[in-house]
């Protein structure tokens, strides 16, 4: 049996338990020295986020740039927030970078809520929706406080919070928006096809398509009537009039809202047809 003669080297790696923190350099101020060890680990929190190792940086520009509170007195929590505010600092100059790493998480999370829309919905809105979410992301990086937490399970029901918000500000929220949404629609179908609208019952006012139009822009005219006269799609329109799906569906529901204003506006007596005219005799 051979006996090897362990070294200095290996003992010291078999006994160790893992690499010891840095010391604290040399100026800091004496209420961050004391909390260096936190300060530490917030910044390797931080740091993780990124694809580059940048923990030397952190912790380099928190040397630099911790205000120490002027009181004497200040409570831990205070403390430990002044830490955390100078590292995100540091931590936002490098966001698009954390944006390219979860940029596939995010999309994923787009195409699961897309998934539960309704297709017209889904269709026009969806690169929109991977914009507002990422935006959304950017937000969440201001405001994530690693304490309470990895960044992730932060972000993420963040993220389907504001493709809501954007849906029911569009008017496209699968509930909030689709009353109004339909109204809008039928009023211009009706149009299309020579119909009267009843005001609350009370008072029907003709519908003349072609005069409401003409003081409309070229591009919001060939959506109304490509999408509503010649039932074409989003898409179909968007190829012809060069412009993307979610441009068209944008116009074409500021538009409907903008043609059903004007249908339904008060005629002036010089317009009103013979027929509204004999029924007002009686």
């Amino acid at each position: 049996m051979t006996i090897r003669r362990i070294s200095d080297k290996e003992i010291r790696k078999a006994v160790s338990t893992g690499p010891l923190a840095e010391a604290a350099p040399t100026g800091l101020p004496p209420i961050l020295r004391a909390s260096w060890k936190f300060a530490q680990n917030m910044a390797k929190r931080f740091n993780r986020e990124l694809m580059v190792e940048r923990l030397g940086d952190f912790l380099k520009q928190l040397s630099k740039k911790f205000v120490p509170p002027k009181s004497k007195t200040v409570s831990r929590k205070e403390l430990e927030d002044r830490i955390i505010e100078a590292l995100r600092a540091e931590f936002m100059k490098y966001s698009d970078e954390t944006l390219k790493k979860y940029d596939e998480r995010i999309k994923a999370t787009v195409r699961w809520y897309v998934s539960s829309l309704p297709r017209h919905i889904a269709s026009s809105e969806a690169h929109d929706l991977e914009a507002e979410a990422k935006i959304a992301f950017m937000e969440c990086l201001k405001t994530w406080d690693p304490r309470k937490g990895e960044l992730w399970p932060y972000v993420s029901f963040r993220l389907k919070g504001a493709m809501q918000d954007y849906l029911r500000k569009r008017g496209g929220d699968p509930v909030a928006g689709l009353y109004e949404h339909v109204t809008a629609a039928a009023n211009v179908y009706m149009a299309f096809n020579n119909k009267h609208i009843a005001d609350e019952g009370t008072i029907d006012k003709s519908l003349h398509l072609e005069s409401a139009l003409k003081d409309f822009p070229e591009k919001e005219r060939a959506v109304i009537i490509g999408y509503y006269q010649k039932d074409k799609t989003f898409k179909e329109i968007g190829k012809e009039i060069g412009l993307s799906e979610s441009q068209v569906s944008r116009i074409c529901k500021d538009a409907t809202e903008k043609l059903k204003t004007a249908l339904l506006e008060p005629a002036e007596p010089l317009d009103i047809t013979a027929d509204i005219m004999k029924r007002r005799q009686f």
